[in-house]
């Protein structure tokens, strides 16, 4: 899990947004920004293989970071130290 400051994902965009002039779709433009930005933010959370750990100490041991995930056998858990 990344430990950087969060990307912080804009409001979801209206569904009744107007049409720009010269044709082109402001609506189209804002949806395409907010999926692209919803995207990074998916990549940046890189949630994938979990290490398995019985509890946070040997998380720890395993390299997860304080927040991060792990699995003790089918449960998902957070490392809070």
């Amino acid at each position: 899990m990344a430990t950087t400051s969060a990307t912080f994902l804009m409001p979801q965009p209206p569904v009744n947004q107007p049409v720009a002039e010269r044709g082109t779709n402001v609506l189209t433009t804002v949806w395409r920004n907010y999926l692209q930005r919803l995207d990074l933010m998916f990549r940046q959370a890189q949630i994938g293989p979990l290490a398995n750990a019985a509890n946070d100490g040997a998380a720890a041991t395993a390299g997860v970071p304080i927040n991060g995930l792990y699995r003790n056998g089918n449960a998902v858990q957070i490392r809070l130290t």
